[in-house]
């Protein structure tokens, strides 16, 4: 019974009631007007009570219970090259984002530049979780390639080291880096695979040619997918009366030429401005 109502206010959304409570009740018999009112009672009881349950599911929720439980990730293709992975790598970590931060990032990406992440290191992340997620794709030689840590660990012996760890760690460590939050409490040996995991990404960020090829087409080409703002039709655009042009005075026109003479002669200005200027 506790299960059951938990199952409920997990996957409880507003008006789920009232619809459950109408497609009950258009099963039932209403061969006769009695029958029809207390189909009608019944959906008139779940109406009333829709808002007081809706208010309780949200202040649950709001406290952290009864969050409705995660669909499953998208599927997409097999990537053919190293801009198709890191395409389907990104678009893995940011099917659940919100729609604010979800921008933000696109467009710090498609710019190489983001005020809130560093987007060379992000997008590495991204690539190496989607890899051992999909450890069918084919990988991207920028990682099969990539420079070993200073103690030796290898890309290789990451992943390795990733397929032995408890699903528990795995998904915690999916969730760390495709939201770029903070790790949930993991064992010894998944605390170590997430940190080879970003220290692995910082050195495809540093000296890998291949990752920085493959990062800038990507950037170019989701800076071309990016919607292109219409500007409105010439005949609908407003155009501006022709105005006198303003003439700026100059010195030349504020002070009287004075011609050159044979001897020398300190020059001292008039400051008579002609009428024009005087006017304004």
């Amino acid at each position: 019974m506790v299960k059951e109502i938990g199952n409920f206010l997990r996957n409880y959304n507003f008006l789920s009631l009232t619809k459950s409570t109408v497609d009950e009740a258009t099963k039932l018999p209403s061969d006769n007007w009695k029958k029809k009112g207390i189909n009608f009672s019944k959906v008139a009881v779940a109406v009333g009570a829709e808002i007081p349950a809706y208010i309780a599911v949200s202040s649950l929720r709001w406290c952290g219970f009864f969050n409705p439980p995660l669909p499953q990730p998208p599927e997409f293709p097999i990537p053919h090259n190293n801009v198709d992975f890191m395409d389907v790598s990104t678009q893995r970590a940011l099917w659940d984002w919100k729609p604010e931060l979800k921008a933000d990032i696109q467009e710090g990406i498609s710019m190489c530049l983001s005020d809130k992440w560093n987007v060379f290191q992000v997008v590495g992340e991204w690539c190496i979780a989607n890899s051992f997620e999909h450890p069918n794709y084919a990988k991207p030689t920028f990682l099969t390639v990539s420079e070993p840590l200073e103690n030796g660990t290898s890309f290789r012996d990451v992943t390795l080291a990733f397929s032995k760890l408890k699903q528990k760690d795995k998904t915690a460590i999916f969730d760390a880096v495709y939201h770029q939050t903070e790790i949930k409490p993991v064992s010894a040996a998944g605390k170590q695979v997430y940190q080879d995991l970003r220290a692995i990404a910082s050195k495809l960020t540093q000296g890998n040619e291949g990752f920085k090829n493959t990062f800038q087409e990507f950037a170019q080409k989701a800076a071309a997918e990016e919607p292109a703002v219409e500007e409105a039709p010439l005949s609908a655009r407003t155009t501006l009366a022709p105005q006198n042009a303003l003439r700026v005075p100059t010195p030349a026109s504020l002070y009287p030429t004075v011609a050159p003479s044979s001897r020398y002669e300190p020059y001292v200005p008039t400051f008579n401005r002609p009428a024009e200027y005087a006017n304004g």
